[in-house]
This record gives structure tokens, sequence and C-alpha cells, in this order.
């Protein structure tokens, strides 16, 4: 019998299924990156809060410099606690062929202070 036919079909069936797999990956790679790129500004952004004393004005402002496109969600400045949640909004690589036009991400990030005394007075 010949089975060239059968096989070239296979094939012809099995290549979308291989395409949206690849698109699947590389839609989910691209969100893991931006989700990291966001935590990483927001641990800056606390790690310069604990040491220079930002206002909220001056937060926003630094996040901004970083990127453009993040919002500052939430920011609680107080005695021994430091709290802020980041958002932003991206557009996705391959994700309108599944509907999703754009994906949003959050960073939500909260440190303790406690009172430093000086080692030498």
């Amino acid at each position: 019998m010949n089975n060239k036919g059968q096989v070239l079909i296979l094939f012809v069936l099995i290549i979308p299924i291989l395409v949206l797999g690849a698109v699947y990956i590389v839609d989910n790679i691209y969100i893991a990156y931006n989700t990291n790129k966001l935590n990483q500004i927001n641990s800056l952004v606390i790690k310069d809060i604990s040491t220079n004393k930002l206002s909220i004005d001056e937060i926003e402002e630094y996040v901004k410099k970083n990127d453009n496109n993040i919002e500052v969600q939430f920011v609680l400045l107080s005695s021994n606690k430091v709290e802020i949640t980041l958002k932003k909004n991206m557009k996705s690589l391959f994700g309108s062929i599944i509907g999703n036009n754009d994906y949003t991400l959050t960073s939500k990030k909260s440190v303790d202070i406690a009172e430093e005394v000086p080692l030498y007075q």
C-alpha cells in the first residue's frame, strides 16, 4: 500500500498544534520576563525608601524613571512598615490569536522596618 498521502495529511494537521504550542511558550516567557522586571523595580524602590526616606511623589517619579508604563496603585509609608503595589498593562505578543490583547501584571511588596539602633554614639 501507498502511505505517503496519509503521512502528508497527518503532518499538515500537526503543524498548527506545534505553532500554537510555540506561541504559548513565547507569550508565557514574555509575561514572566515583565513580571520579574516589575518585581525588581518594586524591590529597588522599597530598598531606596528605607535608605533615603522618599515621599510618595518621589516614589512615583522614581518608578516612572525606571518604566514609564507602570502605575503606582498603593503606597503605605509608616514608621515600621513600607508597602507598595505596582500595576502594569502590557500588550501580548501572540495573545490576540486566543482573544487576549493585553495582560495586567501586579507586584505587591511589603517590608517591615525595624528600629535601627546606632552601634556607636
